[in-house]
């Protein structure tokens, strides 16, 4: 005779949306993370840009608030407790924002490799 145990269907679906820390606004894919917060898988609770202009100009054009944008990433790291940072900053800022994450725990998401 054969058995048959049904294991409940288990998925590993995310419960609630991962807070997102932001460094730069210059790489060009930042447009596509911005462009999705009605997804509800992420919520962008820090952007750490110094070109206060930039910061600006897309605050107005995806609707986020300035309240959440920093002149630099240490006071968005205390301020908004990411659980991940995407760097979006230039290629040779990456491993300033690598430096400042990793010992925190933060994971990191850099558009172009550190190498």
């Amino acid at each position: 005779m054969l058995s048959i145990t049904v294991l409940p269907v288990i998925t590993f679906a995310q419960q609630k949306p991962v807070r997102i820390g932001i460094a730069g606004l210059t790489h060009d894919h930042i447009h596509g993370l911005l462009g999705r917060k009605d997804k509800g898988d992420i919520i962008i609770v820090g952007i750490a840009e110094p070109n206060k202009e930039l910061a600006e100009r897309l605050a107005k054009r995806y609707g986020f608030d300035l309240e959440i944008v920093f002149p630099g990433i240490d006071e968005m790291l205390r301020k908004t407790e990411p659980e991940a940072v995407m760097a979006y900053n230039d290629i040779f800022g990456h491993l300033e924002v690598v430096e400042k994450c990793a010992p925190k725990g933060i994971h990191v998401m850099v558009e172009k490799p550190l190498a």
